[in-house]
C-alpha cells in the first residue's frame, strides 16, 4: 500500500481520491478553497443543477467514510507536500480563467464569470456576459453577448434546455450572436464591438464579466513534479474538458496506483 498525495478538489481530484482510497492506499487531500468541489461549486447558484450539487455533496461523504484525509483551506506548494514523502502524487490544480483578448480586458469592471458566483448582492445592475458557453448562460444577469452561433453549445441537453428557458425569463435582454461580428474594447462605458453589418457600437455596462473559458497551468502544475516517485497530472490541469472527462480521469490515474 501507497501514500498518496492529491492537490486538488474539483472532480478529478476527488475522484482520484476516493478511488485511491477504495484500493486501500492512504490518501490525502489539499485543497486550497473553504469546500470541496472546484468549479462545480458554482451548481449552488443555478437551481437547475441541483443534481451535481448532491455528487459534490455525496463525494464528501464517501471521502470521509473512506478514510481520505481532507485538509481544506490548504493551498498546496511543493515545500508543504515534500515533507509527506508521497510515493504517489496526483496533481488535479484546474485551469486558470482567462479574458478575451480585448484591449481594457483587464480593467477594474470587469471580472471572470467564477468571481461572481455568491456576490449577487454586490454587483451593479447592467450587467454583460462575454461568452455564449454555458458557463457564460448560466452566469447570465442582464446581457449575454457571443460570437458563437448558438447558446450554450457545451452543455448536455437537459441542462440545455432548463437553461435557456430560465434564463429567457430572467434576463432583460438576451444580445447572442446576431449581432457580434468583433469586440474592439472595453471601457467604463461599456463593450464597443462592431456588428455584422461593418457597423460599431456600444453595448452599455457598469460591470462586464469574461465567460471565456481557462486554459491549463503548465508551470504550475510542474512544480510539484519530484515529490513522489510517480506524479500524475489529471483534469483540467492536463486539458480543460468538463466534468465527465474530470472523474473519467480521475479514475484511470487512481486506478493504475
Amino acid at each position: 500500500l501507497k501514500k498518496v498525495g492529491v492537490v486538488g478538489g474539483g472532480p478529478a481530484g476527488m475522484e482520484a481520491a476516493l478511488v485511491a482510497a477504495q484500493r486501500g492506499h492512504s490518501v490525502t487531500l489539499f485543497e486550497q478553497a473553504s469546500r470541496l468541489g472546484g468549479q462545480l461549486t458554482h451548481a449552488e447558484y443555478a437551481a437547475f443543477k441541483w443534481p451535481i450539487k448532491n455528487w459534490v455533496a455525496w463525494m464528501g461523504r464517501q471521502l470521509e467514510k473512506n478514510g481520505v484525509t481532507v485538509l481544506l483551506n490548504t493551498k498546496a506548494t511543493p515545500e508543504l507536500l515534500e515533507p509527506y514523502h508521497f510515493d504517489e502524487l496526483v496533481v488535479a490544480i484546474g485551469p486558470k480563467f482567462t479574458r478575451a483578448s480585448i484591449p481594457g480586458a483587464d480593467g477594474d469592471n470587469v471580472m471572470t464569470a467564477f468571481d461572481v458566483f455568491g456576490r449577487e448582492q454586490e454587483l451593479p445592475h447592467n450587467i454583460v456576459v462575454i461568452g455564449g458557453s454555458e458557463i457564460g448562460v448560466d452566469t447570465g444577469m442582464v446581457t449575454v453577448m457571443s460570437r458563437q452561433n448558438s447558446l450554450a453549445s457545451d452543455a448536455n441537453r437537459p441542462h440545455y434546455l432548463s437553461m435557456v428557458r430560465s434564463r429567457y425569463q430572467s434576463i432583460d435582454t438576451f444580445y447572442d450572436c446576431c449581432g457580434v461580428k468583433r469586440y474592439l474594447s472595453i471601457d467604463q462605458a461599456g463593450v464597443h464591438y462592431i456588428d455584422f453589418e461593418g457597423n460599431e457600437q456600444l453595448m452599455p455596462a457598469d460591470l462586464v464579466v469574461m465567460a471565456t473559458g481557462g486554459k491549463p497551468q503548465p508551470a504550475e502544475s510542474k512544480a510539484f513534479y519530484g515529490l513522489a516517485a510517480r506524479t500524475q497530472y489529471i483534469g483540467d490541469c492536463f486539458r480543460v474538458a468538463n466534468m465527465h472527462f474530470a472523474i473519467q480521469h480521475g479514475f484511470a490515474a487512481a486506478s493504475q496506483i
